[in-house]
Formats: structure tokens, sequence, C-alpha cells
């Protein structure tokens, strides 16, 4: 199945992929134990109330690919970037591009991945709050307290939290492995997504150590805050997703190269942007 609707705006037909994957996922957990429906659905609900601006990079990576043309891998399927055999649509126009529902669901894996950094990362800062709402680790704690039952209801909304975050993340890998396989393209997908979770991490992991140095001077300080913001965030929200796209289609060294040096650029801009409104608040 082909969304051509989805490529103005994939975010329908991502949530529509998520949902139904989510789903599916839930079955799983249930034939495990019925008990763990209520995490399932915490989980579920907080992956579905995202911005989807990573699944929608990817999708819009796709896209660019497909309608450049020329620059495509031999051997990934359809190269002319459309649905017809000449990659116009009968008359001698370009044909539209569709996004393949594999495309969509390899999009949707980005949404796990992002529950799994936003909920682990809460845990990192002890954040009270997420979305306007408790944090997942808050609001887990606050159903033991309710529930009366035994034991600190902190340390078992941190613990439930954490696991909830390493399932949606191994969610995220095998609902992308599968599309990307799906696609025929899994041997070129599968690098810019590995190096994707190992920069996010490693962009975390040096947020943290970076705020426990002591003696480090103001320059030092300041290229520490940029190199974390380049991988804990700006790589990750626009540069990696349209690699990902880019891969899905096919794309050549030159394609990649080109998205990824605008996503590398957008990016940055995006996390520092957002750090300005996480100081001063919101201008508008």
């Amino acid at each position: 199945m082909a969304h051509p609707d989805a490529v103005a705006d994939p975010g329908p037909a991502v949530t529509a992929a998520l949902r139904a994957e989510l789903a599916l996922r839930r079955a799983e957990l249930l034939a495990v134990d019925p008990r763990l429906a209520a995490d399932a659905d915490r989980l579920a609900d907080f992956a579905l109330t995202g911005k989807q601006l990573r699944p929608r990079f990817l999708c819009w990576g796709y896209r660019a690919v497909r309608e450049i043309g020329g620059d495509v891998v031999a051997g990934t399927g359809d190269t002319d970037g459309t649905d017809g055999t000449d990659g116009t649509d009968g008359t001698g126009a370009p044909a539209p591009v569709v996004l393949p529902d594999a495309v969509i669901r390899a999009a949707a894996a980005l949404e796990l991945i992002q529950a799994c950094a936003l909920v682990h990362d809460d845990l990192i800062d002890r954040s009270d709050t997420r979305r306007g709402g408790p944090s997942m680790h808050r609001a887990i704690a606050k159903s033991h307290a309710d529930a009366g039952w035994s034991g600190e209801s902190d340390h078992y909304g941190t613990s439930i939290a954490l696991l909830l975050g390493d399932l949606a993340l191994a969610w995220a890998d095998d609902l992308f492995t599968a599309a990307a396989a799906e696609l025929g393209v899994l041997d070129r997908a599968l690098p810019p997504w590995r190096a994707m979770r190992l920069e996010v991490l490693a962009g975390q992991i040096l947020d943290v150590r970076v705020g426990v140095e002591l003696g480090a001077d103001a320059t030092a300080q300041d290229a520490d805050a940029m190199l974390v913001n380049r991988y804990k965030t700006a790589a990750y929200t626009v540069e990696r997703p349209l690699h990902l796209g880019a891969a899905l289609a096919g794309g050549g060294d030159d394609a990649v190269g080109l998205l990824r040096r605008y996503g590398a650029a957008v990016g940055m801009a995006f996390q520092l942007r957002d750090d300005v409104l996480g100081v001063f608040g919101d201008p508008w």
C-alpha cells in the first residue's frame, strides 16, 4: 500500500502506522501477563502524543531522493521514484512521488526512539513534568501510591519507566529493520540507523559527564555545549532522519551528503533556538 496523501504531510499516516504497531505489541505483552496492560497503554499514549518532527524529516528525505532521481543506487527498487514504469504519469509529466507503507512504518519507528529518549531523559534530569503532564516515572509512582502497594513508590516509578523506555527502543529496532528489509535496502539503511542510536546515546552520556566536570574554562564549556547539542539532538532530529529517508529511497552518496549537510545546519539551529526558549520562554 502507498500513501499519496502523505507526501504533503505524512503525520496522519505515521500516527495510524504507529497506533497499529503498538496495538500488536500490546497484544504480545498481554500474552505474557494481562497485568502489563496498564504499562503498555501508558507507553502507547506517550508515544502517540509526539510532534512527529523526525518521522516527517525521514519521509521528506525519501521524497527528496525520489523526486531528484538520478542519484539512486542500482538494485534498490523503484529507482525512478514514482509509481510509473518510466518516471512519468503517462502523459510525459513527472509522476507524483508516493510513500510506500514500509517507509511510513520506518518513520513511525523514530517516534518510538523519541519516546525512549524522553522517558530516559526525564529520569536522568529528575523531571516532574513532560508534555503538560506528569513525567512517565512520576505518573507511575503515583499509580503505585494510589494502589497502596508495598515498597517505595518513587523507586517503582523509576524502575518501570526505565524498562518501558528500553521496550520502546527494542520495538523501534524491530519496526525499522522490518520496514527496511521489506524495501530491500536493509544493508544501506542499517548503518545510519545504528549511527543515530550511537550518537544520541553518546550525546546523552556527554551531557551528563560535562555537567559534573570541574575546572573547564569558558571556551571549553562552549565547545562541550555545542558537541552535546550536535549529537544529543541536532543530528538525531534532522540530519539522521533525512539520511534514513534517503537510504530507504536508495539514495547515492551525493544525495545523502547534500541532505546531511542541510540537516546538520538546520538541526543545530533548531536546538539552539530550543535552548533559548528553555531559558527565556516562548516569545510568541
